[in-house]
């Protein structure tokens, strides 16, 4: 097949899509296009830009907000919002992660797909906030005449950074991710925020919103080739590569890190102490380890029952324990988090794990526990539950993809993984997979109730390279939690902005 203006990486047919799979690289531009055709007529398009935090002060969750503050060709104000009153889409957002902000939609309507990709194209290439500093002020941050701080980003995170799971989270990946953009507040936090100058604003959009350092998916039953020549006429061709895209960067892993924090309440309780142990568990690209890693905390650790819950749990240690997994950033995580304990038994926690994982594997993982958590895993990996309609996670999944191995494809197959997998069920594959996750000291941070102090230091905001940070009330936003796992693990949550 011809495709003018690009580059075929690979054409492959793609069961799990049930259609196939096109890459392409845009000659000129240097963006990657990922093509998913099928018959499904909820047709969905998705653009993603690789954004890696260098400090607390939020500036791609504002630039998300700004962008769909009006655009060249639609300077309207909250263009989105008057395309929700006349818009046939099924879903229509943006989503900002600690790695990556996305902007994808889904609509059922070819003439309602053209014109919202138009508008999302023109939003994120053409922005009015870059010449207008009054959007910048509105959603990210001003100081109105009494000397009072305000604007949409920094008043949204000062509620969403004030839970207690919220400052453990937060506390967590900076200690697993202390030089890397992980350890950063992708959010923003409200005390680093006004640092943010408008100048730095715009310099930080221009280097990460360029056509070189984005992932664009097309999918369902359309014409491609029209949708391909309007990217390439319209934007791409009028758009160079830059010198060179950003990266992100490996970090030096922590075994054994430990930090201890307070967090300020005025009634504290000794008996609501939190303590969480975290685990790195390899490489991304490794995807047959990644999906190992799922089954094996779904047979382990899924319900109460499970072994090494209940082994766990017989240590009445605290009141519950929650599990977290994300494999979707660089360096992918496990985490285990003691609720409800005392700082006795908290301190207990992480001998405890390791004396239970010791116990399983002296006779084995039960081989009908981790079959029933690879069937569960390869259904839902097939049936999709949640509200995201198919196409939105196949752009987002894509682009999760392309940043971390530059494959844009990898994340949608998935046959073949659960074939190998299923192969070594019998082999004792699981039993090492979960010697090698726990052996290495895990990163613990103890979260302890206090009462205010009289008085606080300020602490000093990070908001030029790597200050420390002793910020009590500093987190990252909501945790994105595995399908599997209850609701809290170290991926920040995309943010829905409509």
């Amino acid at each position: 097949m011809n495709y003018p203006g690009y580059t075929l990486v690979r054409r492959e047919d793609c069961p799990e899509q049930h259609g196939v799979l096109t890459v392409l690289n845009h000659d000129v531009s240097g963006a990657t296009v990922l093509l998913v055709e099928n018959e499904d007529t909820n047709k969905a398009f998705g653009i993603g830009f690789g954004t890696f935090p260098s400090d607390d002060t939020g500036v791609f969750h504002i630039l998300e907000h700004s962008v769909l503050a009006g655009s060249e060709k639609y300077p309207v104000t909250s263009p989105f919002l008057q395309l929700l009153k006349s818009s046939m889409a099924s879903f229509l957002n943006a989503m900002t992660f600690p790695d990556k902000t996305v902007y994808p939609f889904a609509t059922p309507n070819e003439t309602d797909f053209r014109n919202l990709m138009d508008v999302y194209l023109n939003a994120v290439f053409c922005p009015l906030a870059m010449v207008d500093k009054a959007v910048f002020e509105q959603e990210g941050w001003h100081r109105d005449a009494d000397g009072t701080v305000s604007g949409v980003v920094y008043n949204e995170m000062q509620g969403a950074l004030a839970s207690p799971d919220a400052q453990l989270q937060n506390a967590l990946e900076r200690a697993m991710f202390p030089d890397t953009a992980y350890g950063f507040v992708s959010g923003g936090d409200p005390a680093s925020i006004p640092a943010l100058t408008y100048e730095k604003y715009q310099r930080v959009y221009r280097r990460h919103y360029s056509a070189d350092n984005c992932c664009i998916t097309l999918y369902g039953k359309m014409d491609m080739a029209d949708k391909l020549a309007r990217l390439d006429q319209d934007y791409l061709s009028k758009m160079p590569k830059a010198a060179a895209r950003p990266r992100l960067t490996m970090q030096d892993e922590q075994p054994g890190a430990f930090v201890e924090l307070p967090y300020y309440t005025d009634q504290p309780k000794p008996d609501e102490v939190q303590c969480a142990l975290a685990w790195y568990t390899g490489a991304f690209a490794d995807r047959e380890r990644q999906l190992g890693v799922e089954i094996l905390l779904g047979a382990l650790l899924s319900t109460n029952s499970s072994p090494l819950k209940a082994a766990l749990l017989a240590e009445q240690l605290g009141a519950d324990i929650d599990i977290g997994f994300d494999d979707s950033t660089l360096q992918p995580t496990l985490e285990l988090l003691l609720r409800g304990a005392t700082v006795d038994s908290a301190r207990k926690f992480a001998p405890a794990v390791r004396k239970a994982v010791d116990e399983l594997l002296k006779t084995g993982i039960p081989h009908d526990l981790l079959l029933a958590a690879l069937n569960e895993a390869e259904f839902a990996s097939l049936e999709r539950p949640g509200s995201l309609p198919d196409g939105v996670l196949d752009a987002i999944n894509a682009a999760t993809g392309w940043l971390h191995t530059g494959d844009a494809a990898l994340l949608l197959h998935t046959d073949k993984l659960f074939a190998a997998l299923r192969s070594k069920l019998e082999e004792g594959w699981f039993d090492t997979l979960l010697r090698e996750l726990f052996a290495p000291a895990p990163v613990q941070v103890l979260q302890i109730p206090t009462a205010p102090k009289t008085e606080d230091a300020a602490a000093p905001a990070r908001t030029d390279g790597k200050l420390v940070l002793e910020h009590p009330l500093t987190a990252a936003d909501l945790g994105r939690c595995h399908p599997a796992a209850p609701p809290l693990c170290r991926q920040p949550v995309p943010e829905f902005l409509l």
